[in-house]
């Protein structure tokens, strides 16, 4: 992750050098997301805004982190990073919102009444946009939480993929009109609050049915 940060910063100096902007806002997705905050971590000026979609900010639970490796590649450090209690989000999540001059959004998903070939979430309930646990992807501090809450999804992601498409789904069209939103300071009310307990923060029971990667618990040794 850190190495996508260091290409992420090629294209922030580019923008800034073709259109003469002193600060950029930078939307992640997925993975995109924690990208960006490694990225202001280490270059925290010049940035106005920073959203996060369907983003693992605290990380990921069940059976993801072989998921992720499936559809990227053997042995991945990205998604070994992205494992629920890795020292890199640890590390990550000292301070989740650490500077005062950038505004902090995340949207997550919330995928009721369908399945998904994965268990993306230990948490019990429908509290995962299909791959990710909708408490995991929110931040703390001045962060904004939003939520985007819908029925359709694919069998093979949820709403995780389809909520950046705005052309296909209803999730993709509600996540579309609240990033336009908030890059107008139109900022609608956070949601996130309107859902049960259990969809915001994992419980105990849920961080024991984590489904541990071996190289975490290499980790923490």
């Amino acid at each position: 992750i850190e190495t996508y940060a260091n290409r992420l910063g090629n294209v922030v100096s580019l923008v800034k050098q073709s259109t003469g902007a002193s600060k950029v806002n930078l939307i992640g997705h997925s993975m995109g997301g924690l990208v960006v905050r490694q990225y202001i971590k280490d270059h925290p000026n010049g940035i106005n805004k920073i959203i996060t979609i369907g983003t693992p900010n605290k990380g990921t639970q069940g059976g993801i982190s072989y998921y992720c490796e499936s559809a990227r590649y053997k042995d991945d450090k990205a998604c070994v990073q992205m494992d629920w209690g890795n020292k890199f989000l640890q590390e990550l999540n000292r301070d989740e919102t650490p500077n005062p001059n950038i505004e902090y959004f995340t949207i997550g998903g919330v995928l009721r009444n369908s399945k998904t070939l994965i268990e993306g979430c230990a948490t019990p309930g429908n509290c995962n946009d299909g791959v990710i646990c909708t408490g995991l992807m929110q931040l703390r501090g001045t962060a904004k939480n939003y939520i985007v809450e819908s029925t359709e999804g694919s069998l093979r992601s949820g709403i995780h993929e389809e909520i950046i498409e705005p052309s296909k789904v209803d999730s993709g069209k509600k996540a579309y009109d609240l990033i336009k939103n908030i890059l107008r300071n139109n900022l609608p009310p956070s949601n996130a609050y309107n859902f049960d307990e259990k969809c915001l923060s994992p419980t105990e029971e849920s961080k024991n049915a984590i489904v541990q990667n071996p190289k975490v618990v290499e980790d923490y040794k």
